[in-house]
């Protein structure tokens, strides 16, 4: 099934979305913002995942075994959570349920204790039909399927997304494991575009072995590498799309992230068959001129900054080293040509996992063993948290995770983050919630729409009040009366997909002292009206108070005009 949602995503301002104040913009003064600014702090959570040397998960360590350094600099460890396997658990891989005697007695699953929200797990399943044989994609597809009866807690959720030159939501989000193996089936008959790449391969590479002199195939090379980086490039886009789409979702998430390979160095081995061929050396250099890797880094460091952890699979297996091709077969080929293209193809996976703390499988037929041990991260891993001493500045910090005192031990995890200005993540989760329906509400935020009012042939003003219980919210004194913060956000989504951008408005709140206490029994009321397109819309409305350093993210579905 294709869903619209992550075509939408790049469309531009289709709603004619604006809130407008009641009245003039009020200042806050220096003391207000001095204080609002020394309280904005984020924990960074960093998942940890610990092995042995066989590769076995290891447990029963605790916050004191770790150390944390950021940007070379030990930082104190705030906050400390052990994942675990959930109770009654699914079956994993290759297990069998155990024999259960006549006379034993079944007692009630005890009821699953939920994560907490921050440490909730989003599994996206990314298939890169791009960059994948069908034969080899349904090959993996058979352990996917068993992958999926596997240990999860009852608030994971799943997503299957597909790239076929376009991005495409095949599950949308869900917390049933079945409805992504119903998809997983559905998708067996997609087309998958790397035949067609094989074979242009395959015609350039016999070009060059059987040209007499580097001249008469020197120009086709080249037209070839442009072609599979501008291929590439369109892949790591669409990657980054998806990356970026999960920045402002609570909790841990994950891609798996399904190719035969994607080129590094794009042409990297037709040059190197240039150099064999004509005993050229300066000719392998030119695959420099087609370089992506720095655009690959800079994803792992964006899937960082958005605490998304990529684990990919490469779906050929194992893979033939040396001449193994019979119809491009010729007397004067090495085997370094068909080596330098598999290590190109997978470099890119060993980057985008590695940074980001995940695991790779290559070059390898057992995808069940190792699919296993990929599930087993998602249950049994170290969550480590620690306060940012530099909020807003948008830089990024190296991130290292130390076991002093543990031999022998393997330590996993993202290798960085970035500091996001907090209407930033505020813009961030207001999108999140547009797109996958997720709203959070700590400030017991309600909405209420007044009546619409046509102004032209496109656009109705529609009057909006949004209350919060003045009791949510933290004030602080300030000569004769008390201070508060807020900050609203707001975005909608028509039915067609199209997303408007994401409005801001600061509101300051001043309640003289005298009338605090009546105050707190009340809602304040943030009124404003806002100019929309005709049809249904589906609005989210994010509040955070500035001074309490707490957030609410409401959504609501309204009819505009007829």
């Amino acid at each position: 099934m294709r869903h619209p949602l992550f075509n939408a995503v790049l469309l531009p301002l289709g709603l004619a979305l604006l809130a407008v104040r009641p009245g003039p913009a009020q200042e806050v003064d220096p003391l207000e913002r001095l204080f609002t600014d020394s309280v904005r702090v984020e924990v960074v959570n960093v998942d940890v995942f610990v092995t042995d040397r066989q590769g076995k998960p290891v447990e029963g360590l605790s916050r004191d075994d770790f150390e944390v350094l950021v940007d070379g600099e030990p930082v104190e460890i705030s906050n400390f959570y052990v994942g675990t396997a959930p109770a009654g658990r699914r079956l994993g891989l290759g297990e069998s349920p155990p024999p259960v005697a006549e006379t034993t007695t079944i007692e009630p699953p005890e009821a699953a204790v939920e994560a907490p929200r921050d440490q909730q797990l989003l599994l996206v399943i990314y298939i890169d039909n791009s960059n994948l044989r069908p034969l080899t994609r349904n090959r993996v597809f058979r352990f996917l399927r068993l992958f999926m009866l596997r240990e999860f807690g009852p608030d994971d959720r799943f997503m299957v997304v597909s790239y076929d030159r376009s991005l495409n939501e095949r599950q949308p989000l869900t917390d049933d494991p079945a409805e992504v193996i119903s998809s997983l089936i559905e998708m067996e008959d997609l087309t998958g575009f790397r035949l067609q790449a094989d074979l242009d391969r395959r015609d350039v590479l016999r070009e060059i072995f059987d040209a007499r002199g580097a001249s008469e195939v020197s120009a086709q090379a080249s037209v070839y590498a442009e072609s599979v980086f501008h291929d590439v490039n369109n892949s790591i886009d669409a990657l980054k799309q998806l990356v970026d789409s999960l920045a402002g979702l609570p909790g841990r998430k994950a891609v798996l992230y399904v190719s035969d390979g994607i080129a590094m160095r794009a042409g990297a081995d037709v040059f190197a068959a240039m150099s064999e061929r004509f005993q050229a050396p300066r000719e392998e250099a030119r695959a420099l001129n087609f370089d992506a890797s720095r655009r690959f880094e800079a994803l792992a460091a964006q899937a960082n900054a958005n605490r998304v952890v990529i684990y990919s699979v490469d779906a050929s297996g194992l893979r033939p080293h040396g001449n193994a091709d019979v119809t491009i077969a010729h007397a004067g080929r090495g085997g370094n040509i068909e080596s330098t293209h598999v290590a190109n193809l997978q470099d890119p996976l060993f980057i985008m996992s590695n940074e980001t703390g995940g695991q790779v499988i290559a070059n390898t037929n057992n995808y069940e063993t190792l699919l296993d041990r990929i599930g087993e991260d998602f249950n049994r891993y170290y969550s480590l948290g620690f306060v940012s001493s530099t909020v807003d500045s948008g830089r990024y910090h190296a991130i290292e995770v130390r076991l002093p005192g543990r031999k022998g031990l393997q330590v996993r995890h993202r290798e960085g983050y970035r500091d996001k200005p907090a209407h930033q993540r505020m813009s961030e989760s207001v999108q999140a919630a547009l797109r996958f329906g997720v709203e959070q509400n700590p400030l017991a935020v309600s909405l209420e729409f007044g009546q619409r009012t046509k102004e032209d042939q496109k656009l109705y003003a529609v009057p909006m009040t949004v209350r919060i219980p003045m009791s949510k919210l933290v004030f602080f004194p300030v000569e004769e009366s008390h201070r508060s913060q807020l900050k609203l956000f707001i975005s909608a989504r028509s039915e067609g997909g199209e997303t408007s951008v994401v409005e801001s408005f600061q509101h300051p709140i001043a309640i003289p002292a005298e009338q605090m206490e009546r105050a707190l029994v009340s809602d304040y009321q943030l009124r404003h009206t806002l100019r929309m397109r005709p049809g249904r819309q589906l609005l989210a409305v994010g509040v955070r108070d500035e001074i309490g350093a707490v957030s609410s993210i409401v959504l609501q579905s309204i009819d505009v005009g007829s």
